[in-house]
C-alpha cells in the first residue's frame, strides 16, 4: 500500500543554471543540501519554480539524479524527492513518471488536463505514488472540488494533493476526512501554512522555503508543540515575505548559491528589482531571522 510523503515542510525548489543556460550541478547540490540541513521534509523538483517545460528529458532526469544523490551522500536518505511529471497527454505523463522513478524520485506531482478519468489511468500505470496538483491557473480553469479529490483518494496509488486553488474551505473539508498518514493535504503557499495545519493538513509544498527553510520548519514545530501565539507571530512574518517571493522570487546570491540565470525566453529578476520596494523590508527581516536560527 502506497503512503503519502512525510508531514512537514516540502520545498518546491528552484533550478540553477550557468551563464550559458546549462544546468549548474554544483549550485543544485549546494542548494539541496542547504534545504536538507534546514530540516525540510521533502524536495519537489520540476515544479513551477523548476523550469521543467524548458528542459530536455535528459536534463529532467539529471536534476532528479543530482538531487537524490546529494541527499543520500549526506545522510538524508529519508528525505524524498518529489518530481513534477505533468505533460499534455496521459501517455507522455506516464513516460515522464517512469523516467523520474528510474532517476530516484519517490513521488510524482501531476496536473493532467482531464480530471478524474485521466488521473486514474495514470495512477494505474505509475511506478511511484501520485500527488494531485490542483492548480486551476495552469489547467485551463480545471478545479477539482473536494468530492472529486475524495473520490480519487480511493485509488491506492494516489496519496495526496497539493492545493494551489487557494480554497481554505476545500482544504479544511479534505483534512477532516483524511489524516496525514492516510492522504497528505498540502498548501501551495506559506502565507496560510499555519491555517492549514490548524485544519489538519499535512504541511506545505511551496516556494518560500527556498529562502527561509529553517523558519518554515520552526513554524511547523511551534504548531506541533501547541505554541500558537509564537506560531501566529512567525506566520505573520512568513506571510508578508511569501507575498514578495511570489511577486519577484529574488533568491540567487542571497545565500551565496548559484547565479541569477534562467533559460530564455524567461527573464531573470535581480535582487535590485525589489530592494527598496514597499515589500522588501518584510523579506529582509525574515532573511535576517533565518540566518540566526
Amino acid at each position: 500500500m502506497a503512503h503519502p510523503p512525510p508531514p512537514g515542510c516540502h520545498v518546491a525548489t528552484i533550478l540553477f543554471m550557468t551563464e550559458n543556460e546549462d544546468l549548474d550541478p554544483e549550485a543544485i547540490e549546494s542548494h539541496t543540501l542547504r534545504l536538507a540541513l534546514g530540516g525540510v521534509a521533502g524536495i519537489l523538483v520540476h515544479g513551477d519554480n523548476g523550469e521543467a517545460q524548458l528542459l530536455s528529458k535528459s536534463e529532467r532526469r539529471d536534476v532528479i539524479k543530482i538531487t537524490r544523490q546529494v541527499l543520500d551522500k549526506n545522510g538524508f536518505t529519508n528525505v524524498p524527492v518529489i518530481a513534477g511529471a505533468s505533460a499534455p497527454s496521459t501517455r507522455m505523463t506516464i513516460q515522464l513518471c517512469k523516467e523520474a522513478a528510474d532517476s530516484g524520485a519517490s513521488y510524482a506531482l501531476i496536473t493532467p488536463e482531464s480530471a478524474i478519468a485521466s488521473y486514474r489511468a495514470i495512477a494505474d500505470n505509475f511506478p511511484i505514488p501520485i500527488i494531485i496538483y490542483n492548480f486551476p491557473t495552469v489547467t485551463n480553469g480545471l478545479n477539482l472540488d473536494s468530492d472529486a479529490i475524495v473520490d480519487l483518494a480511493e485509488h491506492p496509488n494516489i496519496v495526496g494533493a497539493k492545493l494551489a486553488c487557494g480554497e481554505m474551505g476545500k482544504l479544511h473539508r479534505l483534512a477532516s476526512v483524511f489524516s496525514p498518514s492516510e492522504f497528505g493535504i498540502y498548501t501551495s503557499t506559506t502565507d496560510c501554512m499555519l491555517h492549514g495545519l490548524i485544519s489538519g493538513c499535512a504541511g506545505t509544498m511551496s516556494a518560500s522555503p527556498n529562502i527561509i527553510p529553517k523558519l518554515h520548519v520552526a513554524l511547523y514545530d511551534l504548531f506541533k508543540l501547541g505554541k500558537m501565539d509564537e506560531g501566529l507571530k512567525l506566520q505573520t512574518n512568513i506571510a508578508h515575505a511569501d507575498w514578495v517571493v511570489r511577486k519577484l522570487a529574488p533568491l540567487a546570491g542571497i545565500f551565496g548559491c548559484g547565479s541569477n540565470v534562467v533559460r530564455s525566453p524567461l527573464k531573470a529578476v535581480g535582487a535590485d528589482t525589489f530592494m527598496g520596494s514597499n515589500h522588501s523590508a518584510a523579506l529582509e527581516e525574515v532573511i535576517g531571522m533565518e540566518k540566526q536560527v
